[in-house]
């Protein structure tokens, strides 16, 4: 019977280099887009099928009438940023090489995820937090594409 040994331990130091690179990519890549989403005025949680829904006709004609025009708002898109404090708090953390928790630090955005801000209540989800949901297939892709990148690089 012929044999051979074959010596794996540069592949798995690679397979370990890329596990620690690649979650801490997919963490900061994860809050860009979630970022760029909510920007645009969508929702990047998928079950929630695109666009925002729109402001109440009682926050609309506040817009009009220049309540907010310190603060540039316009009636679309909506996207959650009056001051920019809720989009700045968005954090991202690597717990291990396969996992990572984002969240916002803003407790405004737990109310727009959940119950709904404002006296409309319209819930607005930032975050897929509801079993079974799961980001935008974009988001996905574009984080998929940033560890594909990874993966090039370091197994080349």
């Amino acid at each position: 019977m012929a044999s051979v040994k074959v010596d794996f331990s540069s592949a798995i130091g690679q397979i370990g280099e890329f596990s620690k690179a690649g979650a801490k990519i997919a963490a900061e890549e994860l809050k860009k887009e979630i970022v760029i989403e909510i920007s645009e005025g969508r929702s990047p949680v998928k079950s929630q099928g695109g666009r925002f829904q729109g402001y109440s006709p009682i926050y609309k004609t506040a817009i009009d009438n220049g309540r907010y025009s310190n603060f540039n708002k316009r009636k679309r898109p909506v996207n959650l940023k009056l001051t920019g404090r809720l989009l700045r708090s968005i954090f991202s953390d690597v717990i291990s090489s396969s996992k990572i928790r984002i969240g916002f630090a803003d407790q405004l955005a737990d109310i727009h995820n959940r119950e709904g801000a404002g006296k409309s209540k319209v819930v607005r989800r930032m975050l897929p937090t509801n079993q079974g949901e799961t980001f935008t297939d974009t988001i996905l892709f574009r984080v998929g594409t940033k560890l594909s990148r990874l993966a090039k690089k370091i197994f080349r």
